[in-house]
């Protein structure tokens, strides 16, 4: 059952037209999805000058692009858990589709299966060889969208070889991390199991969590079980309340995440929001992932970041697609 845990008194606003961004941040950047691809219409879809000009992902995790390559491309081609785990584990690590879809269709060419399986053996060495050609050739390895770790598990100067030592160890404990996770009673649990794995730290450990949790089958929780306030989702609620503890940011994604239709309605928003694709709420793990993007937007619009410092643009700029066709691509 969802726990709500709210501030024992309503929180107050050092920047009340920072909480106001934040919500018509979240209004605009949905509706700009909406009227890209679910009415078709042509660019440009905002009067935002910053969204207009700057990358911000969806508001909605489920939407973007890394989550539906996973949830569509990935998902319905593993034949069992294991594949499951372990496709999860290496897709998001390396967080890069052309890598993942390179390891799949040319490093391990002899199988035809459209995803990794897990009884087939990873050879780090092998493998590290195989991306580093990639890099030499200027193709990119890894994005830089989720923190991994620096850590020399294999002893190695370069970050490579040392992942793929990494990954090597993590599909010899597959096994256990699928029997873990069919014991799991609630997405807290789920977290925990992969935030105790080599090389998962708490941010990263969340986004396996997640992801794992689409599917519904080996493991079917709420979004609204459980969160964890990564750095830049602490960054936009800085910016907003000024600096809290843990806890405190913890409590201030729920009063938002439980109170997402007054805020909405304060600011002349409820009709617009509840107009565009999807139109559910936001759950818990929607608010954290916006209050991120947010961050950006404020560093980006005020020129300033969360703890009041000079700072420039903090995302990089938007390039539209070229041909009609792909502005339907979900982005």
């Amino acid at each position: 059952m969802t726990k709500v845990i709210l501030p024992l008194s309503e929180p107050v606003p050092i920047h009340p037209e920072y909480l106001e961004d934040f919500w018509r941040f979240v209004c605009e950047r949905q509706s700009i999805y909406h009227r890209r691809l679910v009415e078709g219409a042509s660019p440009p879809w905002t009067t935002d000058g910053i969204l207009r000009e700057y990358f911000f992902t969806n508001v909605y995790r489920e939407l973007d692009k890394g989550t539906k390559f996973w949830t569509e491309e990935i998902v319905p081609y593993c034949d069992s858990y294991r594949d499951l785990v372990w496709n999860l584990i290496v897709y998001r690590y390396f967080n890069a589709i052309p890598t993942y879809r390179a390891l799949v269709d040319d490093y391990y060419n002899g199988d035809e299966s459209k995803v990794l399986r897990h009884a087939n053996k990873w050879d780090h060495k092998e493998v590290a060889r195989f991306l580093t050609r990639r890099d030499l050739a200027g193709k990119q390895v890894f994005t830089s969208a989720f923190t991994v770790t620096g850590v020399r598990f294999g002893g190695y100067p370069d970050k490579i070889r040392n992942v793929c030592f990494l990954m090597e160890k993590l599909q010899q404990q597959v096994p256990r991390v699928v029997g873990s996770l069919a014991r799991a009673s609630n997405l807290s649990n789920v977290f925990s199991i992969f935030h105790g794995l080599d090389g998962m730290g708490p941010f990263l450990a969340y986004e396996l969590a997640i992801d794992i949790n689409y599917p519904q089958t080996l493991v079917a929780f709420s979004e609204d079980d459980f969160v964890n306030p990564g750095p830049g989702c602490m960054a936009g609620l800085k910016y907003i309340f000024g600096h809290r503890t843990k806890m405190g940011y913890y409590e201030l994604i729920h009063f938002f995440r439980w109170r997402q239709e007054r805020f909405f309605r304060m600011y002349g928003l409820w009709d617009t929001w509840r107009s565009v694709y999807p139109g559910y709420d936001l759950s818990l793990r929607s608010i954290e992932h916006s209050l991120c993007e947010f961050s950006k937007y404020a560093r980006t619009k005020y020129q300033i970041t969360a703890n009041g410092t000079p700072s420039r643009n903090a995302t990089r700029r938007y390039r539209p697609p070229v041909h009609q066709d792909q502005m339907r691509l979900a982005i």
